[in-house]
């Protein structure tokens, strides 16, 4: 593999400026961002090879486990609230005097 420095990499690529802004190496990118550039370099492959599929929805193959444990979840709140109501309720009565 043969390599070039930054300023004759963007002699051959041209004017040094893409689209008017400055022109920057991938490992110059990386430094910026913090990324080790074997990061960069593998999530380029990744995307090369089956790019489409980064812009796809993610199936949730727990959802309904999920919505069942929801559900589960809120009948139990429903049952705590009817018991909650139930108890004032005798209260009340006891202090009226009707039971």
């Amino acid at each position: 593999m043969r390599y070039f420095s930054a300023h004759c990499s963007r002699r051959r690529r041209g004017s040094g400026t893409t689209n008017g802004h400055p022109a920057t190496t991938n490992p110059e990118l990386c430094d910026k961002q913090g990324l080790q550039p074997t990061v960069f370099y593998r999530w380029q492959k990744e995307f090369f090879e089956d790019g489409a599929a980064a812009f796809q929805p993610k199936a949730r193959p727990n959802h309904s486990a999920e919505q069942e444990r929801i559900a589960q979840a809120e009948k139990k709140i429903q049952t705590k609230d009817e018991a909650k109501l139930m108890a004032e309720h005798v209260a009340l009565k006891k202090r009226l005097g009707e039971l």
